[in-house]
């Protein structure tokens, strides 16, 4: 059920993983992810991946092509993974759960697209270099949990076709994006808008009974529905002009 790599471990071919399988990278040092994970079908593709015993996985490794897997993707606390400059995204179909640090790539195309949930705890650091985070689930609401302050996206975009996504913490994103026919809930939490970070609503935003804080330097786009209800939404220091579209607001 498991493949652990150890401490000067490696394999020479790529394995075939189950469906319930888990890769786990176990070198208490840098490695650079090889051929146990090199392939997005079949062999060398695995199905959930941990990272942990304060190891730092490189997933690029001198690649840009895209990863994936079909599973969760874990990084325990003191342990950490990067993309480095992949020009490829990250596909994870189920959740990604971050306890220890996790760098975006610094490359245009390294984005993360995520099918389940999104977990950060208390622990975890999250380094976004203006990638996307982009949730994606086809069925059912996607839920974003976290519990480290200061969490940050760089590009945050919800395309869930299925019953949208629900926000259950604080989080800042630097541009935020509902898709056409998508939705998102902030409920009872708060976004908050990065000074300069536009936002575009082409699909619903509910705000429920959450606070949205949005600051002047961007735009704010509703050409979707943006409702309301008994939210706070708090634009700071911001001039009418910078809102394009029907938006409630408080005005600082």
């Amino acid at each position: 059920n498991q493949l652990e790599l150890k401490a000067g471990g490696f394999v020479s071919a790529a394995p075939n993983y189950g469906s319930s399988s888990t890769l786990i990278y176990n070198t208490g040092a840098a490695y650079g992810r090889s051929n146990e994970w090199n392939a997005t079908s079949g062999a060398g593709f695995p199905a959930n991946v941990q990272i942990t015993g304060g190891t730092t996985l490189d997933i690029s490794n001198g690649s840009n092509t895209s990863r994936a897997i079909s599973g969760n993707f874990t990084v325990d606390n003191g342990s950490s993974a990067t993309m480095s400059s992949m020009t490829g995204n990250l596909t994870i179909p189920g959740n990604f759960t971050l306890n220890g640090g996790f760098t975006q790539s610094s490359a245009a195309g390294g984005d993360i697209v995520l099918a389940g949930n999104w977990n950060s705890g208390a622990t975890a650091s999250f380094t976004h270099n203006n990638r996307d985070v982009r949730f994606n689930g086809t069925s059912g609401t996607q839920t974003i949990a976290n519990t480290a302050s200061g969490l940050e996206f760089g590009y945050l975009t919800i395309d869930n076709t299925g019953t949208g996504v629900d926000l259950l913490n604080t989080i800042t994103a630097n541009t935020f994006r509902v898709n056409a026919s998508r939705t998102f809930n902030l409920t009872s939490d708060k976004i908050i808008i990065a000074p300069g970070g536009d936002v575009l609503i082409n699909g619903t935003f509910n705000a429920n009974t959450g606070t949205l804080e949005y600051t002047d330097g961007g735009t704010f786009t509703n050409n979707g529905t943006f409702s309301r209800g008994t939210s706070t939404i708090d634009f700071l220091g911001t001039s009418p002009g910078s809102v394009v579209g029907t938006v409630q607001t408080n005005f600082h």
